[in-house]
């Protein structure tokens, strides 16, 4: 058990900095008339305007006979939100159309996270995350509590979110794992670096980088000491259209993958069509669609 909830949390981390990232790049693909939608949504993804459900669905491709055939469209999330944005509830599926997990966070108005939580496929509490903010609406501590309420972790944040640690808890309450992270912020390059000392001694560590630049082009890195390691980078074409490109530590590129994206008069994506190329190869196959159906209040 020792440091699964330090793997988990970067993971969670790296899986929310990625999302957020492909929404930004999608909304810098936006026309400029859909981007000066009148509120966006607490939260870490880009939302516009009064959004009371989304539906997204997938499909994929499969070669046959000669030609691609796209499949069914299979329920991936269902997403819906208070009239005022504040509280999001998220519902993931499998393929089978079964429950995988359920998010429900809540906000404070001006877009601070106060409490999100986490069900199981039968719909029973996992984990529950409170965030505690100081008079300057700092973030200054986030501590996660078991369904029996036990503390599975707490995370301190100092100078502003710049340095943060975190302590793990087994359910006896005995210290499992302690990261120490920081955070580098310059220019238009943001750095983090997290260490985890598990309690026999073992230690790893963990670091990401985020580059973006005036065009809406992004670059991002993971490393990590057990040799692991992770390189993005998009490219923006005309609107609606971006490219991703994966590399190897020598600069080596192993697939890039191709979005064409449409978006509602409220500036969200409400399709993604998805195709992929191996290395330097010219010809891109379709991978999949993404489909999103978003209702709004006051608009049904």
């Amino acid at each position: 058990m020792a440091g699964v909830y330090s793997r988990r949390k970067v993971l969670h981390m790296l899986r929310i900095l990625l999302l957020r990232f492909a929404f930004a790049i999608a909304m810098a693909c936006v026309p400029l008339q859909a981007q000066q939608a009148p509120r966006r949504l607490p939260g870490p993804v880009r939302l516009y305007g009064p959004v009371q459900t989304i539906r997204e669905e997938h499909s994929t491709f499969t070669p046959q006979n000669g030609r691609w055939l796209e499949g069914p469209r299979l329920l991936q999330m269902v997403w819906a939100f208070s009239e005022d944005g504040t509280k999001q509830d998220l519902t993931y599926y499998q393929p089978d159309g079964r429950v995988k997990e359920r998010e429900v966070y809540n906000y404070n108005p001006d877009g601070r996270l106060l409490e999100s939580r986490r069900f199981n496929t039968e719909n029973v509490l996992v984990t529950r995350e409170v965030r505690r903010y100081d008079e300057k609406e700092q973030l200054i501590e986030r501590v996660t509590y078991r369904a029996d309420d036990s503390i599975a972790s707490r995370t301190v944040y100092r100078n502003n979110g710049a340095q943060f640690e975190t302590i793990e808890y087994d359910l006896q309450g005995t210290e499992i794992s302690e990261t120490r992270s920081t955070r580098t912020t310059q220019d238009r390059r943001t750095d983090f670096d997290w260490l985890t000392v598990q309690a026999n001694g073992i230690a790893t560590r963990q670091e990401t980088s985020e580059i973006w630049r005036p065009d809406g082009s992004h670059d991002y890195q993971y490393q990590d000491s057990n040799g692991r390691y992770d390189c993005q980078e998009v490219r923006l074409a005309e609107k609606g259209k971006w490219e991703r490109i994966f590399c190897k530590r020598d600069g080596t590129i192993l697939r890039r993958e191709r979005f064409v994206q449409e978006f509602d008069l409220y500036g969200n994506m409400t399709r993604s069509a998805n195709s992929s190329a191996k290395g330097q190869a010219r010809d891109f196959e379709p991978t999949g669609v993404t489909y999103r159906t978003i209702t709004y209040y006051g608009n049904n």
